[in-house]
């Protein structure tokens, strides 16, 4: 007969297994249903279930110790704890990152052509932003750009775009956010298309806030549009759904300003993983891309207004 803990045994590490079935109480015999989760670029994770309730536990992946803090993690779940807006934590451990959440296994991440759960999710982004969350930490964009490029200068790993030329046009996108009056909120930082969970019953959840900090609310509108390379005018649908109402020019700027920036910064976070072992396809020239599109953007809009 076929021991299926045998099986787990050889999927998974076996200490990983001791610390659920520690942090449950429970013997590890009871742990079933392991399989790896595919989803996610920033972290190794697999699924289980116990007494059929079902989790996600979650290990910080290689070399994200380098961009994310898992204290600051911890610390931004804990501010939004009240909001119940994010994954459901039973475990997050600070120090080590590891992190265990419910999982629904007929739930789904919202598709980038669902436009309904899409609004909803907009409308998500706006009940954080509006609650005026404050942690310690931040993310300053500009700060960003400078660690990121000075991390992958220091692994030479910066070989298929020009850097140089990118950032140094990022000027006026920089001036933009750093002469904003918008007001600094808590903010996800990764709201990609992904990280929202759509449960059975239609309600919307976001998740892993490893990236999170404060920064301007459009942040996070500029961040979905990335990632699911929208268009000028459907970025500017996303706006019209956060703000409940058509947004104006400084608010179009500015997250605009987000997407030229941002663009860059992960497209160099994907050349620095992908120098350390990880295969993104090309993610990196995506990111690049749309991060000079909405440069030139910007930068021939504030020309021609002079």
């Amino acid at each position: 007969m076929i021991d299926r803990q045998e099986i787990y045994l050889e999927t998974i590490p076996k200490e990983h297994l001791e610390q659920i079935a520690e942090i449950f109480d429970i013997n590890s015999r009871k742990i079933e249903d392991i399989e790896k989760n595919t989803i996610g670029m920033t972290n190794d994770s697999f699924i289980f279930s116990i007494d059929k309730d079902y989790y996600m536990y979650r290990l910080p992946g290689n070399g994200s110790e380098h961009f994310i803090s898992r204290h600051q993690e911890a610390s931004s779940y804990d501010a939004i704890k009240d909001l119940h807006i994010s994954d459901e934590i039973v475990y997050i451990n600070p120090s080590t990152g590891v992190k265990i959440t419910e999982f629904y296994p007929n739930d789904v991440v919202v598709e980038q052509n669902d436009w309904d759960s899409i609004k909803k999710s907009m409308e998500i982004l706006k009940k954080l932003h509006d609650a005026k969350l404050e942690v310690e930490h931040h993310f300053n964009i500009e700060e960003k750009l400078f660690e990121y490029y000075t991390m992958c200068k220091n692994s030479d790993c910066l070989k298929y775009h020009n850097y140089n030329d990118a950032l140094d046009n990022l000027s006026t996108p920089l001036d933009i956010i750093r002469n904003s009056k918008e007001p600094k909120v808590l903010c996800h930082i990764d709201s990609a298309n992904v990280n929202f969970l759509k449960l059975t019953n239609g309600d919307i959840k976001l998740l892993d806030w490893e990236y999170s900090g404060m920064s301007h609310g459009v942040t996070d509108v500029a961040m979905f549009a990335i990632f699911a390379e929208y268009s000028e005018n459907q970025v500017l649908k996303l706006l019209e759904w956060y703000y409940g109402r058509k947004p104006n020019k400084d608010e179009i700027l500015l997250c605009f300003s987000y997407i030229a920036t941002a663009g860059i910064l992960w497209s160099m976070w994907a050349e620095y993983r992908e120098f350390h072992g990880e295969d993104f396809g090309d993610y990196s020239q995506m990111n690049f891309d749309i991060g000079t599109k909405y440069t030139k953007i910007i930068n021939d809009y504030v020309n021609c207004n002079d």
